[in-house]
C-alpha cells in the first residue's frame, strides 16, 4: 500500500495523486480542524470527493472531538485517527488496548 501523508500541507502536491499509484491519503490535522467552518468543510468534502473518485481511500488526522468525528464520518472518510479513540500508546499496550475492542 502506498499512502500520502499530510495531503493539504507544505510538501505534498495534488499532482502527486496522478503522479504516484497512491492508494491511501492522510488528511492531515489542520484541515480537520478547520472543517468546523463553512470553507473548512468545502475543503474536506472536495478533498474526499477527489480521492474517492480516483479509488485512493482517506484518513483523516487529528479527530480530538465528538463534533470532529461526526464531521469526518459527514465527510465520508473511510479512516480516522487521533486522541477522540486514543493517546499514542507503546506497542505492549497498543495490543492490548486491540484485543479489548474486538471484544
Amino acid at each position: 500500500m502506498i499512502a500520502l501523508d499530510d495531503i493539504g500541507s507544505g510538501y505534498t502536491s495534488l499532482s502527486d495523486l496522478y503522479s504516484y499509484p497512491i492508494d491511501l491519503v492522510k488528511v492531515e490535522r489542520d484541515i480537520v480542524l478547520n472543517a468546523e467552518t463553512r470553507r473548512g468543510k468545502m475543503l474536506l468534502d472536495g478533498l474526499v470527493r477527489l480521492a474517492h473518485s480516483m479509488n485512493i481511500m482517506v484518513l483523516c488526522e487529528g479527530v480530538e472531538t465528538e463534533a470532529q468525528k461526526q464531521t469526518v464520518h459527514s465527510a465520508e472518510c473511510d479512516l480516522v485517527q487521533g486522541y477522540y479513540y486514543s493517546r499514542v500508546l507503546p506497542l505492549k499496550e497498543a495490543e492490548k488496548f486491540l484485543r479489548e475492542k474486538k471484544r
